[in-house]
This record gives C-alpha cells, structure tokens and sequence, in this order.
C-alpha cells in the first residue's frame, strides 16, 4: 500500500464522523477503532482544522442538520433531536440553543414566518 492511501484514509476519519454523526453511539474511541486513527491525532486534527473539540465538532454538525429538518420536515423536535444522533430532547435543546441563542421551536417560527 503506497504511504499517500494511508495518509488519505488517516486524514477521511473527518469524512467518516461527517457520514456517522446520527449515530448517538459516535466517541472517540469509537471513531479512532473504526478508522484505525489514534484519539490524540483526531483530536489534535478537529481542534487545528475546526478550532473546537470532538464532542462540539460533532455536535455542530448535527445541529446544522437539524436546522435543515427544522425548516423542511414536519417531524416533531423531538424526532429531529433523535435523528441526527442526540439521545434526548432537553439535551438537544440546549445545545441548540447554546450555539443560536435561540431553541429549536423558536428557530422553526421564525424560519417559517
């Protein structure tokens, strides 16, 4: 195996955590089993690409997908919540709200008018 396949499939461990994040069960250690990718690299990796730790990294993805469920799917919060991988709603709507100072119900409203 030529070093650059390796290198690709070490640096795709972003592309692997942008393909899973619904999955509630995504961790580090997880995502550093199936990937073969040490947790310090990964960690180093998303805090110089993306300024921010794994958790938050994986928690702005799946609040920007909500965003889009909240515009365009008639789910209820609390389905979109469990759709893009938080295990509960009230923990949903806290970091929902702690990135747009707004709650998810609010953001609907207003997207809406």
């Amino acid at each position: 195996v030529e070093s650059s396949a390796i290198e690709n499939s070490k640096s795709d461990f972003i592309g692997f955590i942008n393909h899973n994040f619904q999955n509630s069960e995504l961790t580090l250690d997880f995502v550093s089993g199936e990937t073969g990718v040490s947790q310090r690299k990964i960690t180093s990796e998303i805090q110089n690409r993306f300024g921010c730790n794994f958790k938050t990294y994986i928690n702005r993805l799946r609040i920007n997908e909500s965003k889009r469920l909240l515009a365009n799917i008639d789910l209820n919060i609390g389905e979109i919540a469990f759709k893009v991988g938080f295990n509960n709603q009230s923990h949903f709507n806290r970091v929902f709200k702690s990135e747009f100072q707004i709650s998810p119900t609010e953001y609907r409203e207003n997207i809406r008018e």
